[in-house]
């Protein structure tokens, strides 16, 4: 445990007003597997609400629903008088550096009620800001099981928080059951080392084993990178040039194994 000190007063003398303390959070590494084999959350697992709730509705229990063994975590509904809002399961931070696509695995039950709730597993870097994967169940199509993985590319961040999510209305679902969450993750070989040359013309040392190149620009080095062109040779000429200022990068393109 850390301990921070925050000066909040300081009166005549400069007298010490108050203390805070600060727990760090620890990152994991993939690969990484949790089978919440215990009546507690582990360590790191944390949960959120906003809206109408004001509880959360993460629990571990003891079943097996999900498809793997007791405990696994379970959401519950909510009463009607408190039920809009958004909740979420998060995961430890997971440690992203110099990878490029996680893999989130997991075995669930979604035990279906009614329109008007959301599933669906998001990411974030920061904690505020949470964007969506191609996971989403829309309450009052039916219940669903079985085992998902999902993949979310181009991370570019240290750490990377994953959390199940329900959005809308809590009363409308009986239950989400989850449980064997695995991350796993792919370290792509270096990208290729750029030259640009006077008239726009890219050029890059060939990388063993890529079928092709992807090309990206953006306006600013930490801007939004936007796909250009592909290609299978060694160099690329910007067909915009010239133009205002920018910033290129290259990717290799692997098979999948």
């Amino acid at each position: 445990m850390n301990r921070a000190r925050n000066i909040i007063g300081v009166l005549g003398w400069g007298l010490f007003v108050g203390i805070w303390t600060v727990t760090v959070a620890q990152t994991i590494t993939p690969p990484y597997l949790e089978m919440f084999n215990a009546p507690a959350f582990p360590t790191g697992w944390t949960q959120t609400i906003s809206g109408q709730l004001n509880s959360n509705r993460w629990s571990l229990e003891y079943t097996d629903i999900a498809g793997g063994t007791p405990y696994e975590a379970m959401a519950t509904w909510a009463g009607w008088l408190e039920s809009q809002g958004t909740s979420r399961l998060i995961s430890p931070p997971v440690n992203t550096t110099g990878i490029s696509e996680l893999t989130v695995a997991f075995k669930h039950h979604w035990d279906d009620y009614s329109i008007g709730i959301f599933a669906s597993v998001q990411y974030s870097h920061d904690l505020i800001y949470w964007q969506e994967t191609d996971f989403l169940i829309m309450g009052g199509l039916g219940s669903v099981s079985g085992e998902e993985s999902i993949t979310i590319s181009f991370l570019e961040a240290d750490v990377t928080y994953i959390a199940w999510s329900l959005e809308g209305n809590h009363y409308n679902f009986n239950g989400w059951y989850v449980d064997d969450v695995g991350f796993d993750a792919e370290v792509l070989p270096a990208g290729p080392s750029i030259r640009i040359d006077g008239n726009g013309t890219l050029s890059w040392l060939e990388v063993p084993d890529a079928l092709a190149y992807d090309i990206y620009s953006a306006d600013t080095p930490n801007g939004i990178f936007n796909y250009r062109d592909s290609v299978i040779n060694l160099n690329w000429s910007d067909p915009l040039f010239p133009q205002n200022r920018q910033f290129y990068r290259v990717r290799a393109v692997f098979i999948d194994p």
